[in-house]
């Protein structure tokens, strides 16, 4: 192809399919009655988008009264900050849910999918959403558990799945009644996630950018082993426990986690804790994730989680405040946290609910491994007398356990003002207590009986209400019940691993045995297995769009589907340490370049002249960059796939330009051995950067500098004489097969032929 016209098309990608793929995803949070009527099919008349969060009421007639009454509220996931992340960017959906806690439906409205224009509109298959209709919010909204999930779209079903669970949670706790808590201390270790927010146990550093909200980075001190273990799992407590014990700071960790649509934004750089005025800086090395050693709780609502250590000058029987500093012009928006101990609670004991011996009642003296508030004559001062006739999301919330019952619980409103902002509202920034006013004040205050639903059954029962509440009132304690906890282990072992994960693991060993062995006909069982089973039967295999997710998301690309985090981490690890080895044996694509390679009759395939392959090798460098740069600044165009026909083949695209390109790079490898692989895989580009550090590369022999079989046998042009350009090398095998066999000049000794090479050279010159 002339190097103008290959310009030209290049330009007409960068400027034209950026605006015609970001056409798809456009989003409103504006629908049509027909679509409300879609997610709630019984409602008569709606209501106008109103409250914080915002809903609409949907309303019908009381068949047995003859007059009007609320039936549910439909809102967006959108309107419900922080979101989920799917595997290129939140996803989106329009949510119905009646006065009891059921779902009534659910429309995915827009989301950011890389695999769309390959795989189709994947979300919206008959079906999908129409599963959610009838479940409860105490459900666990766990794909391949009590949700079904679409093949090769793991990462986004569940993040709808986990929108629509939370979205339907944070608005029961803004518009439903609730139970008062029962009276007694803290106890962090006993309590759900909502109920740590609830209790501001938990308190969130909103990142913002305007009045979207970018992530949350929830906040929880951990005041004993019990409360640790609780939060994030034994191994990553063990990891707390360490960083404790080397650096002498005894009760001074917190343990942290991120949510929200764009995660990438927390940093280990740039926090503070500010008490009495003096600033503390948090060294970088204090702020440790966790990883894959992360679990408990946290692992189960969030999705990044780590720890931090306190400065040690802080009084933790103070409140303070905690900062985040990004340096750029996303604003962030500090808390301001109290320990349980600066609460004035007691200090009890995990084993019982006593003091510990020799600490006197409301003291902060025995057993430090936990707190709370047992005595009520324990409040800190300027604590409001709770009111246990308070209903509404004004007062103590449905799992709060926390102002009609902790009488120590900071920011309680006095009578006859309104409540600070909820912490989990998605708008903790906001002093506004409209977020409680359709309960509050409105007669349509919903309700929800756990017991009514099948799959609460295992729940709590319900608290009972006080004589002077509403006579129905909503109870969250099915959230403590951990067999309704999403576990992210559970989570993991039942939504994305399994069967997909022993057999990753099992095609990894075999390549690795392929690679280290060089026999070619261990090479060739890797690559039809490579393309049958992660080509046409998983779709498991790398991508660019992988880079790109990671841009859009984070870590989360990989974190949430484990096979993928495998083969990813095998790639990266294999190029580093030999190159491309995925490109030679875990590549579906490259594996059907291959045998066509070696079905096609030779007669048919053509060498390229050097010129040509030189100048064209820098061809997939530029679609590397087409590709990266404009997600680099934010763009969401997914213009990957009219560049790599990966998805295209394997998950048989729709789309009939699509298969007119792919099916093109076919003919054109069935012509030129890997002629993809050598001109136009960003994939690849991206991994030969990566080989340039590589530390174990192909061993050259002094026969290389005359024989010209490996020259020859190379798939991808990758040598000339004795000299291997190894970042386009793919690491085949084929070279040093023939290295090992001594095949061609490399089976005689070079002292022999040496001689006649010499005449050889000599006679032609007389000529």
């Amino acid at each position: 192809m002339p190097r103008n016209l290959l310009a030209g098309l290049v330009l007409l990608l960068i400027f034209a399919l950026p605006g015609r793929a970001a056409a798809q995803d456009v989003e409103g949070t504006e629908v049509g009655e027909e679509l409300l009527r879609e997610v709630m099919p019984e409602a008569e008349r709606f209501g106008p988008k109103e409250g914080q969060p915002p809903v609409i009421t949907a309303f019908a007639t009381d068949p047995a009264t003859g007059a009007e009454q609320a039936i549910g509220y439909l809102f967006f996931t959108a309107d419900v900050p922080p979101e989920r992340k799917g595997y290129s960017g939140p996803v989106r959906a329009l949510v119905g849910m009646d006065r009891t806690g059921v779902v009534t439906g659910v429309r995915v409205l827009s989301y950011y999918e890389s695999y769309r224009s390959q795989m189709g509109d994947f979300l919206r298959r008959d079906g999908h959403q129409e599963q959610y209709s009838g479940k409860s919010i105490a459900d666990k909204f766990l794909v391949r558990d009590d949700i079904d999930g679409i093949s090769r779209a793991t990462v986004s079903s569940r993040a709808l799945a986990q929108g629509v669970r939370d979205a339907t949670r944070r608005v029961a706790r803004a518009y439903f009644e609730r139970a008062p808590a029962p009276e007694g201390p803290i106890q962090p270790w006993t309590l759900s996630w909502l109920e740590l927010m609830d209790r501001e146990v938990a308190r969130p550093v909103v990142v913002h950018e305007g009045d979207d909200v970018l992530a949350e980075i929830s906040l929880m001190h951990i005041d004993s082993p019990e409360t640790g273990e609780h939060l994030v799992g034994a191994p990553a407590y063990g990891m707390i426990e360490r960083a404790i014990a080397s650096r002498g700071r005894e009760g001074f960790a917190m343990a942290y986690g991120v949510y929200g649509a764009q995660t990438g934004v927390f940093s280990r750089q740039g926090w503070s804790a500010t008490q009495g005025g003096q600033s503390y800086p948090i060294p970088e090395n204090d702020v440790f994730p966790f990883g894959l050693a992360g679990g408990g709780l946290l692992r189960d609502e969030l999705t990044t989680i780590g720890a931090m250590l306190l400065p040690s000058e802080l009084d933790l029987a103070q409140p303070f405040t905690v900062d985040l500093d990004l340096g750029g012009e996303r604003e962030v928006t500090p808390v301001e946290y109290a320990t349980l101990l600066a609460r004035g609670g007691t200090i009890v004991m995990a084993e019982a609910d006593a003091p510990a011996a020799g600490a006197e009642p409301g003291s902060a003296g025995g057993d430090s491994r936990a707190g709370g508030s047992g005595d009520p004559s324990s409040a800190a001062p300027g604590a409001a007398a709770p009111s246990a006739a308070t209903a509404g999301p004004d007062s103590a919330g449905p799992n709060d356990r926390v102002a009609a019952s902790d009488p120590a619980a900071p920011g309680d409103p006095t009578p006859g003002e309104p409540a600070s902002a909820d912490p989990t509202s998605g708008d903790p920034a906001s002093d506004d207590p409209s977020a409680g006013d359709a309960a509050a004040g409105d007669p349509a205050a919903s309700t929800f009986d756990p017991a009514a639903s099948p799959s609460a059954a295992a729940a709590d029962p319900p608290v009972a209400p006080a004589p002077d509440l509403a006579p129905a009132t909503q109870d969250f304690d099915f959230l403590d019940d951990e067999e309704e906890a999403e576990s992210w282990s559970a989570s993991m072992l039942a939504g994305l691993n399994g069967p997909r994960t022993v057999a990753m693991l099992g095609l990894l060993a075999l390549t690795t045995v392929a690679f280290l062995k060089k026999r070619p006909g261990l090479r060739w069982a890797t690559l039809v297995i490579t393309l049958g089973y992660l080509g046409f039967a998983d779709g498991g295999f790398l991508s660019v769009s992988h880079i790109t997710s990671a841009i859009w998301v984070g870590g989360s690309a990989f974190l949430n589907d484990v096979p993928l985090l495998l083969i990813a981490g095998f790639t990266l690890l294999t190029t580093l340490l030999f190159g491309r080895v995925f490109c030679g044996f875990l590549c579906p694509f490259g594996a059907l370049q291959d045998l066509l390679t070696r079905f096609v009759p030779r007669r048919f395939q053509r060498r390229v002249s050097e010129p040509t392959h030189r100048a064209g090798l820098s061809v997939k460098y530029v679609v590397l960059a087409v590709i990266l740069v404009p997600a680099l600044l934010g763009s969401r165009a997914s213009i990957y796939p009219y560049f790599e026909p990966f998805g295209t083949v394997f998950f048989r695209s729709p789309s009939v330009l699509l298969w007119a390109i792919a099916l093109a790079f076919i003919a054109a490898s069935a012509r030129v051995p890997r002629f993809y692989c050598r001109y136009a895989c960003p994939l690849g580009a991206a991994l030969a950067i990566g080989s340039l550090v590589s530390i174990n590369r192909i061993r050259r022999v002094e026969h290389c500098t005359l024989c010209k079989v490996c020259e020859n046998a190379c798939p991808t042009g990758a040598i000339r004489g004795a000299e291997i350009d190894f970042k386009e090398c793919v690491r085949c095998n084929a070279c040093e097969t023939l290295l090992i066999e001594k095949a061609g000049v490399c089976g005689h000794d070079l002292e022999a032929i040496r001689p006649r090479l010499v005449q050889i050279q000599r006679s032609g010159a007389s000529t």
